[in-house]
């Protein structure tokens, strides 16, 4: 008589391909997050470039205002300065911050899908594997990686804006009012020795501005931060006063004009991305928060 010999984790390793099928099958419905996991990642990662390029040119500013003038580049051509520092640095600035979204925005995605994706990768233990599948939830764990990324997707774009945005619109009102050949670079080392600090108190307001909707709920976000963007506005005109107001009040005035082109208006399209995401993910707080 003879017994035939069954295999004990034959069982398990059938139940484990089910769980792996599901599992994929999953992955691949993660469109939703993945596509807000994509795009608060290109948000976090331009902001960074421009946030860098801020501070790194302020540095560079502030050195030149300090005896070593990084800003010399071509000679004078007929008696007219050369553009080629401050203005070049700025569009490097925004070239490097467009590259950085750019690059976010088409590997974000397909990065998250690959980790929510790693627990079907077979180990060689099947119970392990099995015990591993069956505690992974690939929805919910593609909202909390997009979730988290919610508060530097707000911080870092509005820094960076708040460190660069001015300055280039006031080169592009130079370049359009007196051309391209004037001399930039001087104005830049006026603006950042009069409204320096104007700067960093604007890039402050807006990591406050993300801190508090991380603290929201997404009902109370509308009516709660609506007046942020104005109120950042006026901090920053007021801070811009305390030695503008040795300059017969040009500056702050300079500040609230430049301001109002794009503070308002970028707190507000951030604060409403915030809104529709969070729909999108289906969740009413940012993880950390409290409930």
């Amino acid at each position: 008589m003879s017994i035939a010999y069954r295999d004990p984790d034959e069982g398990a390793r059938i139940r484990l391909d089910a769980l792996i099928r599901e599992h994929s099958r999953a992955v691949a419905r993660l469109d939703g997050a993945a596509a807000v996991y994509a795009r608060r990642a290109a948000r976090a990662a331009a902001g960074a470039a421009l946030t860098l390029g801020g501070l790194t040119l302020g540095a560079s500013v502030v050195a030149a205002l300090l005896g070593d003038d990084p800003w010399s580049g071509a000679p004078p051509v007929n008696g007219i300065p050369s553009v080629i520092g401050a203005a070049r640095a700025l569009g490097a600035a925004w070239v490097l911050a467009a590259a950085a979204y750019a690059a976010a925005r088409l590997g974000a995605a397909p990065w998250l899908r690959a980790r929510v994706g790693l627990p079907a990768a077979r180990s060689g233990d099947v119970h392990e594997d099995l015990a591993r599948l069956e505690a992974a939830d690939p929805e919910a764990e593609a909202r909390a990686r997009a979730g988290a990324l919610e508060r530097a997707s707000v911080a870092l774009p509005l820094a960076g804006l708040a460190l660069l945005a001015p300055l280039s619109i006031h080169l592009l009102a130079i370049a359009l009012t007196w051309g391209v050949d004037h001399d930039f670079s001087a104005w830049t080392r006026l603006s950042v020795a009069f409204v320096g600090h104007a700067h960093l108190a604007l890039a402050l307001c807006g990591v406050v501005f993300a801190r508090k909707l991380g603290k929201l709920r997404t009902s109370e976000i509308p009516r709660a931060a609506s007046w942020d963007g104005w109120r950042a506005l006026l901090i920053t005109v007021t801070v811009s006063a305390v030695p503008g107001a040795v300059a017969f009040l040009i500056p702050p005035l300079l500040v609230g004009v430049t301001g109002l082109l794009f503070v308002p208006a970028s707190f507000a399209l951030l604060r409403n991305r915030v809104v529709s995401e969070r729909r999108a993910l289906a969740v009413e707080l940012a993880p950390g928060a409290a409930a």
